[in-house]
């Protein structure tokens, strides 16, 4: 495992992790505004560091709430 996927595995104040197996669901702590805007750095790092260790098992869910379209939902697959 790299350590970029230990380090996000571990969770954050800014975003959630489920993980089941080799699939991990990423997501906002929170789902307001405030809360996707600060969820924007790690999901950005995980769409720049696809291939580093897993791949994105559906593409990256945004949200149209907004003007501007946030990274709302990531769902990764590990690879072994």
């Amino acid at each position: 495992m790299t350590p970029f996927i230990s380090q996000l595995l571990e969770g954050g104040s800014k975003y959630r992790v489920k993980r089941s197996g080799l699939s991990v669901v990423v997501e906002p702590a929170s789902s307001s505004e405030a809360g996707l805007q600060a969820f924007q750095s790690i999901a950005e790092q995980i769409v720049e560091n696809r291939g580093d260790g897993y791949d994105f098992a559906t593409r990256p869910l945004r949200s149209s709430d907004y003007a501007i379209d946030y990274y709302e939902i990531l769902v990764l697959t590990l690879h072994e």
